[in-house]
């Protein structure tokens, strides 16, 4: 997101959703749909999978 100045005010005004509930949810606090993550990265990251974009660390070992 910040490689490509995107912020999560900007983000949630875009997929019309509260800006703390999508902070709750990128952070790992609340649970991020998978309608939610494909709409995310439809908007933002088309160049990204969706399993390659919302990858944990430890997924990315393997």
């Amino acid at each position: 997101m910040a490689r490509n100045q995107i912020t999560i005010k900007s983000m949630s005004c875009d997929l019309n959703m509260n800006r703390d509930t999508l902070a709750r949810k990128l952070s790992g606090k609340s649970p991020l749909y998978l309608d939610e993550a494909i709409k995310i990265q439809r908007a933002f990251f088309p160049g990204i999978e969706v399993g390659d974009l919302f990858a944990t660390t430890e997924e990315e070992g393997r």
